[in-house]
């Protein structure tokens, strides 16, 4: 009987030393468990830096598209109805248009994304921080809640450093510098380590030093008189203490096969997801892609509308129309264009700005603004003032020949007219509709000196009505009977009866070439 007794105690002692052994759930975690955690939260110190480099960098780009684009509407200006003009346009219109696209990418995806992210890594980092600084406080004679990697001896801190292990705990500066994350990925953290924690003592170490965060128990846990409730997590769902006290801690499986499977809700599986979703300068919705505009479809369009009026247009059906701007070589051509452009002096002191100063060299954006408003003005003015010297042009009435009048051939039309008069004794009908200079004189309708000698009224010429008259007497008669004010048929001149339409008629042939004269010269 005491045989018995004493195998069966000897048996329940073993079994007894197997629980211990895998009953790890109230001991420390040993550095290949909290080492991760360490490689984390350095990742994390730096993303916001990361995403605020990106975003100034895009940015950046968006402003020297924008100025680009301004740069080459003031070349345009200055390189008025030339080739150079032309592609200055077409460049400042599409480099517009992707300045825009870039800015319209920023608000609706980069900036919302970049805070995204920055903030999520801010919550992860601040609970990693914080198991990481408790824990290691938690350490006495035999209770240390982050051990070595034996799991003999506890972690400490010094220098930023958890035993030798990079650890920066402290929140970082946010500048514009661009870092890249070593180990957390979109999918997982390539540092992780294998999740299990059973009887391998994979993350806790047996029966050394014990580790009251980890058991929720109140023998070596953090009840008092019971077990606290459950669910308590640590460093953001990384450990999880189980329902049943002093039974193993649960590890979060971070590793990058377990993307497919990793709860969506956990605060580790959106950092990743976010990761996913970073700001990127080098997206392409902030390239210049002005020297492939042959190959671009935001360029083709834009050139569809622009030079056809029309949208929907391919590369195809616009590119002869292209090629006239920019030739076949689009690249070398375009690279040319922007070195003009940036070369290009100001001919004269313009908004401020003095003669002589290169394009290239304004970069202040209200200099340019002021100066592309300054030539746009002129270039207003100079409109207006042609416009009003066009308008003038064309409401003078335009010069009535003969062969004018000869194709008119009713007799209400011919006289309606404000030069020709029908001569009912004509017996070619082609010639009925004769020019009358005394009537287009009156009516203001230029005519030549040779028209004018010639003129006839209701089919009179002015020998039959003037140069029969020899003497004054007879030749003033013929003016008889005129109302007060009205142009004397005849007239006394140079001792012979002439029409009086004479005189007029030179001195209105030499305004009006006066007129053209001043027209041609402004």
């Amino acid at each position: 009987m005491g045989k018995i007794v004493g195998i069966v105690l000897g048996l329940l002692l073993i079994v007894d030393t197997f629980r211990s052994a895998d009953a790890a759930g109230k001991f420390g975690v040993k550095k290949t468990s909290w080492k991760p955690l360490c490689e984390a939260t350095t990742d994390l110190r730096n993303i916001p830096s990361d995403v605020a480099a990106n975003l100034k960098a895009g940015a950046t780009q968006v402003k020297k598209m924008i100025l680009d684009s301004t740069r080459a509407t003031i070349y345009s200006q200055l390189q008025k109805g030339s080739k150079e003009a032309d592609r200055a346009i077409t460049i400042s219109a599409y480099m517009l248009g992707a300045a825009l696209r870039a800015v319209s990418h920023l608000e609706s995806t980069d900036i919302i994304n970049g805070v995204d992210l920055a903030a999520k890594a801010g919550y992860l980092k601040g609970h990693i921080d914080e198991f990481l600084n408790v824990a290691e406080k938690v350490s006495q004679s035999t209770e240390h809640c982050l051990l070595d990697t034996a799991g003999t001896a506890a972690a400490t801190f010094a220098a930023k450093a958890l035993a030798g292990e990079p650890c920066d705990t402290t929140l970082g500066e946010t500048t514009a510098t661009k870092k890249t994350t070593a180990k957390l990925t979109t999918k997982g953290h390539t540092g992780a380590a294998n999740p299990s924690n059973d009887a391998g003592n994979q993350h806790q170490a047996a029966s050394t030093y014990n580790c009251r965060l980890f058991s929720k128990g109140n023998t070596d846990g953090l009840g008092k008189s019971g077990s606290v409730q459950n669910g308590i997590t640590w460093a953001a769902g990384y450990y999880r203490v189980p329902t049943t006290a002093d039974d193993p801690l649960q590890i979060l499986n971070l590793q990058e096969s377990a993307a497919g499977t990793r709860d969506q809700n956990s605060e580790w599986q959106k950092l990743f997801a976010a990761i996913a979703k970073k700001p990127d300068d080098g997206h392409s919705n902030y390239a210049n892609n002005s020297k492939t505009m042959d190959s671009d479809p935001e360029a083709t369009e834009l050139l569809s509308k622009v030079l056809l009026n029309e949208k929907g247009k391919s590369s195809t059906d616009i590119k002869k129309m292209r090629e006239d701007i920019f030739t076949a070589e689009l690249a070398s051509v375009v690279d040319r264009t922007f070195a003009n452009i940036h070369n290009e002096k100001l001919p004269a002191k313009v908004a401020g700005i003095e003669k002589g100063k290169s394009l290239g060299e304004i970069t202040d954006p209200t200099e340019l603004a002021a100066l592309l408003a300054a030539l746009l003005l002129e270039t207003d003015t100079e409109v207006a003032t042609l416009k009003k010297k066009l308008e003038a042009t064309n409401e003078r009435p335009g010069t009535v020949t003969e062969t004018t009048c000869n194709t008119i051939k009713g007799e209400a039309e011919c006289n309606r007219t404000a030069a020709c008069s029908f001569n009912n004794t004509e017996t070619d009908d082609n010639k009925k509709c004769k020019f009358n200079a005394t009537k287009a004189l009156k009516s203001g309708v230029p005519v030549t000196q040779a028209q004018a000698a010639t003129g006839t009224e209701n089919g009179k010429t002015a020998s039959d009505r003037c140069t029969k008259h020899k003497d004054k007497e007879n030749c003033e008669k013929e003016n008889e009977g005129q109302k007060p004010g009205e142009k004397a048929k005849c007239g006394w001149i140079e001792d012979k009866c002439k029409d009086s339409s004479f005189l007029a008629t030179k001195k209105f042939a030499l305004s009006v070439v006066s007129a053209a004269f001043v027209a041609l010269l402004f």
